[in-house]
């Protein structure tokens, strides 16, 4: 299931043990995640450090209990990646 959401871009980072791996840094209305990205990709998401974009990211239902309901919340999952 796709999403699309309105995100903010926090940063860019590599990863701890493999350093040809980027993550980007994203918040967003009710949460934040972190994707794993190309490196292609990872430049253009550090030019927009601190940009508000709409991202695409695949979504997977999972079911919680709050306030003693069950309840299904969408958690992201990866980043489908844009045309740029």
């Amino acid at each position: 299931m796709k999403l699309i959401l309105k995100a903010t871009v926090v940063g860019v980072r590599r990863g701890k043990t493999d350093l040809q791996k980027f993550y980007v840094d994203f918040v967003f209305l009710g949460g934040s995640s972190s994707f794993l990205v190309d490196p292609a990709y990872a430049e253009f998401y550090q030019s927009k450090q601190g940009c508000e974009l709409e991202i695409t990211v695949s979504v997977r239902p999972r079911s919680v209990v709050l306030f003693e309901r069950p309840v299904v919340m969408f958690e992201p999952v990866s980043l489908i990646p844009m045309k740029h």
